[in-house]
Parts: C-alpha cells; structure tokens; sequence
C-alpha cells in the first residue's frame, strides 16, 4: 500500500511539474515589470552586496514603483551564477517551490486528518493543486505568494510535528519567521496564525516536558525577525498596505461618493468610512463568489488564463457541498443508556448536555439516570492528544469504570461508563498526564 501511495505522488509531483517547467523561460515571453526589478535587485546584491539604490543588503526593496518583500530576491541571488540573469532564473524558485508544495500539502493533512480519509484526501488535495489553473499560473512567473504558501505551510507542519516531537517547534519557528518577512499578506497572517496556535494547543504547549522548548522556539522565532521589525514602521514596509487601503481617503474618494449631494444626511451617505465598509465589503464577497470563481476569474492578464477563472467548473458542486457541511449543525456526540432509566424530574435537555468533547449528566435533575452507558464523541482523532485518556470530570477514569470500545485517538471515540454517580458527571477524553486539558 505504502509504495502505491508513493507512485500516486510522485505522478502527481511529475504532472505539476509538466505542467509548470514547460518553457518556463519562454512562456509568458518576456518579463513583467516586477519580474525585471527583482532580477535586477537580485544581480545587484550578488555584484556589490548592495541594491540598486546602494542600500546593503536590505530587507525592503524599494523597486520602480513600490516596495519589494526580501525573500523571493535573496533566494534569486546564488541562481545567477549557475543560470545567468535570464526570465528562467527570475521564475524559478517559484516554479521549485510551487511543485514542492505538492508533496507538502499530503505530509500535512496526512498529519491532520482522520485516518479513515486522510490517504484519500491528502491524495485528492495534492492532485487538485497540482492541476489547478491559479497555481499554475503562479509556478510559472515570478510571484512571491507560490514561495510564501510553502514555507508557510512547512512552518504549520513543522507546528504539528513539534507536539510529537518538541524539536520541530525550534524548526517551526525558524520557518514563521522566514515566512513574515516573505510576503505583504504575511506581516498579519502568520502573528494571527502562531497566536491561534498557541490558544489551540496551550494544554499541551504549557507541559512541563515541552514548555521550555516551546519558550527557546518563542525567543528564537523572535529573535530572526527583529530585522523585519526593525523596519516595521517605515514608509517602504508600509507603502504596500497603504496603496492598497481603501480606507486611506487622502489620495481618492471612496466608491459611491455622491459629490452634488448635499441634503440632510450627507454625513451619513457620504461618509467615508461607510462607504469604505461597504466597498469592502462587496469586493470581498464578490471575490468569493461562485461567479468570480469558477466563471469570471481575474481580469488582469498576469493574473488569469485566458478562459480560465480561478477554479474549474466541474469543481463547482463541490464548492457549493464544502459550504454546505461548514455551515450545517454539527452533531457533537450521542449518549445510550444501556439500561432501563427512570426519566421523571427535570427537563432532559437540561440533565443531559452533549458538547465537544464531553457528555454530562446531571444527576440532581434526574436521579434515574445513573445507569451504564455507551458514549461516543465526534471527531476527536485530530486533536492531537499524545497520551490519550477518558477523563471523568477532572481525573482520569478508572479501568472499572471505563472501558474504551475504539482507540482513543479515532476520529470518533467509543467508550462505556458503569454510571453517573455524582451530581454532575462529566465524561471526556484527555491527556492522561493533565488533569484538565
């Protein structure tokens, strides 16, 4: 099995290669603007260690018309010498680094699946990616988002491998902080990401075993941006956030600015930061509409294929289908009481309460319910729980009490209990080494 998984990749790998590396320096023929001046920055760090501009080596890259992100330009540098400065070496990291996205993106949700489906998926996935026309389009000019979603993502996997095996967090941080630097949409999606990482998995970040490497990871991930923080403030770091802002009113009027206008609620039609909000707000949505998607796609020439949007048509039902199961009630888990109980007292909704991850029973509201049971609790397998346990209210339970059916660590975790003995019992699945997780 594990060799016929390994061909599946590799196909997949050698397809998205095609399909990138063909003429890679002779199609789109040319170089677009952004491609020639990281090129030339890139030829200029390797001659005199400066840029253009006689800065030595930078961290932001003032180019024709704005200001460049350094990682894409520094990984240029050391291609020069073997390739010459020519439109093939300008676009070929992003073209190594879109296809290593591939095997990539089936390590991770290999990682983070179910068992049940994660060969399926991650194969699947990898194979979607690999075909996709938006990603492709990126693998085969300059675009430094191809090289930011890789170390991006390795830096997420080297996260997951790091609740495992603590010395991947060291690898994960070094990675984040690559990735910040890497690209504009970076400097707020990877804080946001470390910091919902670290709420997520504060249980087991916060273990004696593993705190002090996740605090020398925390220094050493801060430590190796203190360079890109330096410059956070300047007007090069930030010309990119400011030419793009729509709510920066210095420099045009907000979409919808009626000028003759001056009736009684003017402040209110008028208002630029409603009209701002709005203006966001339809752009956002229409982005993600199933209309931009899979019809119209990008109308710049860089940023599209001809015919071609953002996704294919045929992918569309299954676009329609995600949202559905995202927005859909969740089922959390059941409860079947495995003998005759007297259900006279209180509200049943109130004695019994099923949430993630925990069934309780409140015996005071129904006395007749401490009998044996059979739980089972949703999607429990990807929470990564590295000595799983049943938990009865803040202590493990005792082998007498309870009696795993599945593993602990399945996606949906199956267990007896003898019964509900005290006022409120709570039955979940834990760290055997916490008392609450």
């Amino acid at each position: 099995m594990k060799k016929i998984i390994f061909i599946l990749v590799l196909l997949i790998f050698f397809l998205g290669s095609l399909i990138r590396g063909y003429k890679l320096g002779e199609a789109p023929a040319g170089l677009y603007i952004d491609e020639a001046g990281q090129g030339y920055s890139a030829y200029s760090i390797l001659k005199t260690g400066k840029d253009e501009f006689g800065k030595s080596f930078p961290f932001v890259f003032r180019s024709f018309t704005d200001f460049k992100t350094p990682v894409y330009i520094y990984l240029i540098v050391p291609l020069i010498p073997f390739f010459d400065l020519t439109p093939l070496t300008v676009r070929l990291p992003s073209f190594v680094f879109s296809i290593l996205t591939f095997p990539l993106i089936f390590l991770l949700l290999s990682l983070l699946t179910s068992k049940k489906y994660n060969l399926r998926l991650s194969l699947l996935t990898s194979f979607l990616l690999g075909i996709s026309p938006w990603h492709t389009l990126f693998g085969r000019t300059n675009f430094e988002c191809n090289v930011t979603l890789f170390i991006y993502l390795l830096a997420i996997y080297f996260f997951y491998l790091g609740l495992k095996k603590k010395i991947f967090l060291i690898f994960s941080a070094i990675t984040f902080a690559i990735a910040f630097p890497a690209y504009h949409s970076e400097r707020f999606l990877v804080p946001v990401t470390v910091l919902a990482l670290m709420i997520r998995f504060k249980g087991i970040l916060s273990r004696r075993e593993i705190r002090k490497t996740f605090i020398t990871a925390f220094l050493v991930g801060i430590i190796l941006a203190l360079p890109t923080l330096s410059v956070f403030a300047t007007p090069g770091f930030l010309v990119r956030a400011t030419g793009l802002n729509i709510f920066t009113h210095q420099t045009h009027l907000p979409s919808g600015y009626l000028e003759n206008y001056t009736g009684p609620i003017s402040f209110l039609i008028n208002s630029p930061y409603f009209l701002s909000t709005h203006e966001f707000l339809s752009l956002y949505f229409s982005y993600f509409s199933p209309r931009y998607m899979f019809n119209l796609g990008d109308s710049g020439g860089r940023s599209s294929y001809p015919d071609l949007a953002t996704f294919y048509v045929w992918q569309l039902p299954f676009y329609l289908l995600g949202l559905y199961l995202l927005f859909k009630k969740k089922d959390l888990g059941e409860i079947k009481f495995l003998s005759k109980v007297n259900g006279s007292g209180n509200s049943f909704s109130e004695a019994v309460q099923i949430k993630d991850n925990s069934v309780s029973v409140k015996m005071g509201q129904n006395p007749g319910f401490n009998r044996p049971a059979q739980i089972t609790l949703y999607n429990i397998g990807n929470r990564s729980f590295v000595n799983p346990a049943i938990k009865r209210n803040l202590a493990n339970c005792p082998a007498n009490v309870c009696t795993a059916l599945t593993p602990l660590n399945a996606q949906n975790v199956v267990f007896n209990v003898t019964g509900f003995a005290n006022s409120v019992t709570t039955y979940r699945v834990g760290d055997r080494s916490r008392a609450f997780d």
